[in-house]
């Protein structure tokens, strides 16, 4: 899991201003796939923040990578939504 994930920073704005924004240039694209395939919008944001969260606290983190402002790590977990609440038979991956 990741070391200290009770600090990690989650931007919620880069998230609603970006990953799920339809107006963003280029976070339009993420947005569409945010809501279409795990039914995340700016609507509902904080749900997608908490299953964030509870990723970064079970899940082991694939690689971590340091760029000019912080580290940036990857995990990969599998999350049942709404959309596709049966998770153990879809991999439903958030990177």
């Amino acid at each position: 899991r990741l070391p200290n994930f009770g600090n990690a920073i989650i931007a919620t704005e880069k998230l609603r201003q970006y990953c799920f924004s339809v107006d963003h240039e280029v976070g339009k694209h993420k947005a569409y796939l945010f809501s279409k395939l795990w039914g995340f919008s700016q609507s509902n944001s904080k749900e997608f923040e908490s299953l964030l969260r509870t990723i970064i606290e079970h899940e082991e983190v694939a690689f971590s990578k340091p760029n000019e402002y912080a580290i940036l790590h990857r995990l990969n977990g599998i999350a049942a939504t709404k959309i596709f609440p049966d998770s153990d038979n879809l991999d439903n991956s958030i990177n």
